[in-house]
């Protein structure tokens, strides 16, 4: 083994360390909400020491900052993996509205901390979110641009913006699939 190849084993533990923090952190948030969330719940939630927490992170702000732009790259990335795949445009969009908004239903919309957590993602990570929602948009209207529809630009808005009123209202995730699915069907008839 060469000095050069040593760091690697080194930088995936650490990110799979990271990463295994994340995940507790947003199940913790999404549990009791990030008031009541602390550095040392989240350590243990993720099995790992105080110490070790705060080697990663300075305080919970920086851990759910993490968290969100971890969650903004998840829903970016779902979308246009699902727009990539093969089938109907329909069933496309539908799958690419749910790969961002199931995530986030994951992540905060099911959690019935929901106000707090949307709140602040709001107001604290708004820019980063906003500039996803576009892109989103965007790769939807690409979509329906290279299917030919009559005005994609005006269906990728209305479809989005309405996506994420429904995403908010849903009880369930198989409620909130079932509704983008038949808003996607209802817009492209």
């Amino acid at each position: 083994m060469t000095r050069e190849d040593s760091p690697k084993p080194i930088a995936r533990a650490k990110m799979a360390r990271r990463d295994r923090i994340l995940d507790a952190a947003e199940s913790l948030f999404a549990r009791v909400g990030l008031r009541s969330a602390t550095m040392e719940a989240i350590a243990t939630a993720s099995s790992v020491s105080k110490a070790t927490l705060y080697a990663y992170f300075p305080d919970k702000m920086a851990v759910f900052s993490a968290m969100a732009s971890r969650l903004a790259n998840e829903m970016q990335s779902g979308v246009l993996t699902a727009l990539d795949e093969k089938g109907s445009l329909a069933d496309r969009i539908s799958n690419a509205l749910m790969a961002k908004h199931g995530r986030a239903f994951d992540a905060a919309i099911g959690s019935p901390h929901r106000l707090e957590l949307l709140d602040t993602r709001r107001h604290e990570f708004g820019q980063l979110f906003n500039a996803v929602d576009r892109a989103i948009e965007d790769a939807i209207f690409a979509a329906l641009q290279a299917a030919g529809t009559c005005t994609p630009r005006d269906d990728a808005r209305l479809i989005f913006c309405a996506s994420i009123g429904i995403s908010e209202q849903a009880r369930s995730k198989e409620e909130l699939e079932m509704d983008l699915r038949r808003l996607v069907s209802a817009i492209l008839a």
